[in-house]
């Protein structure tokens, strides 16, 4: 999936459209007992090959209940998700420079 992130003309102009001053704004409405007070517990990060293993083991545990014939010679191998942004790029599609 592409990753399109707003620019901060984008992030004014919205702020602007509902008429807020800034991104803490959109945040004063929840009470001050339901504010985070301390660093959130989680998991140790993966890394992105170690995240697909991950899932891929959870997604096995599935049970599709069908064959797929699918690859024909196409081994399942990581590719990184910068990759497909990269690949978007204009200047990867034509050799044309204006």
């Amino acid at each position: 999936m592409r990753y399109l992130p707003h620019t901060d003309e984008d992030i004014r102009r919205m702020l602007e459209q509902i008429g807020a001053s800034g991104l803490e704004d959109l945040f004063e409405s929840i009470p001050e007992r339901l504010h985070l007070t301390g660093p959130l517990r989680l998991p140790e990060p993966l890394s992105e090959p170690e995240l697909a293993e991950h899932v891929r083991e959870l997604a096995s545990r599935n049970d599709a209940g069908a064959l797929h014939f699918l690859g024909a010679g196409a081994y399942p191998h990581h590719v990184p998700a910068a990759v497909d942004s990269m690949l978007r790029r204009g200047e990867f599609f034509t050799a044309y420079t204006p």
